[in-house]
């Protein structure tokens, strides 16, 4: 009996504690807002930074450590939020400049 009781309240305090992790990822889900699928980010980045992108080249730099940041559906599937597309996005642009000849944040030696 006492074996019983004592699998019943581990499996109870397992489902509460994997209820309350499930709360946790909805609350992240609702602050990181729609999520963006691999092929869905890469054209996201071409049509609002102009810069070119597929989801091939997100793939590869994934592997690398230097693409966007991102988060895993189902342990499998990449889903980029958009503030991240376009922190990434803002980090790949040079400074601005006037001339083709300026030569700004560049160590040619």
């Amino acid at each position: 009996m006492n074996f019983l009781f004592a699998a019943l309240c581990c499996r109870s305090i397992l489902l509460t504690a994997g209820r309350q992790r499930q709360l946790e990822m909805t609350d992240d889900a609702q602050h990181v807002g729609r999520l963006l699928s691999r092929a869905e980010a890469a054209k996201y980045i071409e049509s609002s930074w102009n810069i070119p992108c597929k989801a091939k080249t997100l793939a590869k730099l994934a592997v690398l450590g230097r693409g966007p940041v991102y988060r895993l559906a189902h342990r499998r599937y990449p889903r980029y939020a958009l503030a991240d597309l376009d922190d990434w996005a803002r980090s790949r642009l040079g400074p601005k400049q006037r001339s083709t000849s300026e030569v700004i944040g560049h160590d040619f030696q």
